[in-house]
């Protein structure tokens, strides 16, 4: 049997035994309808790149401007139907116990197929919402008849009920409570992947930079079935993949260093051997670590490493520069809430103050901000 074949079936087996599925669909799941991904494309457009437009700062600077790209969109995807890939998954909602579905897409697809247990994470492009009372209108004018567009309720006016470079996505609570439920995880037509240890060149086709370890684990500790064919799949990849009893742990070992060391990196310019060998900067990230430590400790977790040790671990890999200094240079949107502000929002959460993790959160969303406003990257270079 070709091997191709032997992955479909060991795919139809586990989505058989799996009562109880969550499925991640990507850009990729609409490119049959004709969904462009709105880069490259021609006209005014092309002298904008997306985290120039989908910024919260581009639409207070310009409400009109930022509209008429939108408007723009939904007139280019306004014919959109959706594709096998689209009924297929609605025909498996129909025959599972359980099946939700989570998208990035913001196209309104998955529902015109007939999935009804969506989770749009990034919103949906035929909804506005007020900017002042928060009421969602559904529209599907096109063009719209005023730019921008005013709440019916309140009189102000209304953005793209869409999730923009540098906020949280929708319904994560939801998306994790599935998540933890489900006997199978699916993604489709999306890389899943984080820059810069992998990136994407061109449509499927993945490029790895760095990093070959892969742990996993299930959140209660067991090794299932399904653990140990995902670590079985990794290692016959040529990469390396141990199953924990604490997975948990390792989440949170991974988000003291994102957390700390991406926004001063961002700040300052530093590598990561800069920041470790540098006193003050060295003390502020072993603070940043602590409070998050404090705010995962309430949360039942606990640290298999110290953070003086974690600490020498990111001194030890050199001269690497974060993936957030990156985007500093080259001008793209911070990942500011995902790295750092959801950190502060399980603080909240938890009622546990992070004095540290706030202070340099304000400083990096600044950055952010001017960064996403005058259309800049920053980047050292040698003086004359």
């Amino acid at each position: 049997m070709a091997k191709i074949e032997e992955k479909v079936v060991q795919a139809r087996e586990l989505v058989e035994n799996a009562p109880n599925i969550v499925v991640l669909t990507g850009a990729g799941i609409s490119s049959e309808s004709g969904v462009p991904t709105f880069r490259g494309q021609e006209g005014l457009w092309q002298n904008y790149r997306p985290e120039e437009l989908a910024t919260p700062e581009a639409f207070w600077k310009d409400p009109k401007l930022v509209w008429e790209w939108y408007d723009w969109r939904r007139n280019a995807v306004k014919d959109a139907k959706p594709n096998p890939g689209h009924y297929a998954l609605a025909e498996l909602e129909s025959d599972l116990q359980k099946l939700t579905l989570v998208t990035q897409n913001i196209d309104g697809l998955h529902q015109m197929a007939g999935s009804s247990n969506v989770v749009e994470m990034h919103g949906n492009l035929w909804q506005i919402r007020c900017t002042k009372c928060g009421d969602i209108e559904q529209n599907f004018d096109v063009p719209i008849a005023e730019l921008p567009p005013r709440c019916k309720k309140c009189g102000e006016i209304g953005r793209p009920n869409v999730v923009w470079f540098g906020e949280m996505p929708l319904g994560m609570e939801r998306i994790a409570a599935a998540a933890r439920e489900a006997d199978l995880f699916i993604a489709i037509g999306t890389s899943a992947v984080v820059y810069p240890a992998a990136g994407v060149p061109e449509p499927g086709v993945i490029k790895h930079v760095e990093g070959d370890r892969f742990p996993v684990g299930e959140l209660d500790g067991s090794t299932t079935e399904r653990i140990q064919k995902l670590h079985d799949l990794f290692e016959n990849s040529g990469l390396k993949s141990r199953i924990l009893d604490d997975i948990r742990s390792e989440i949170w070992l991974k988000a003291w260093g994102n957390l700390s060391f991406n926004p001063i990196s961002a700040l300052t310019h530093g590598t990561l051997v800069d920041i470790c060998q540098f006193p003050e900067t060295r003390e502020l990230a072993a603070e940043m670590m602590a409070e998050a430590q404090t705010i995962a400790e309430k949360l039942g977790v606990t640290f298999r490493h110290t953070i003086e040790k974690r600490i020498s671990g990111a001194e030890s890999v050199g001269a690497h520069k974060t993936s957030m200094l990156q985007d500093v240079e080259a001008g793209r949107s911070l990942e500011t809430e995902a790295l750092v502000g959801a950190i502060l929002e399980i603080g909240d959460i938890t009622h546990t103050p992070a004095p540290s993790i706030k202070a340099v959160y304000a400083l990096v969303k600044l950055l952010n901000k001017i960064i996403m406003s005058e259309h800049v990257g920053v980047k050292l270079t040698e003086a004359a």
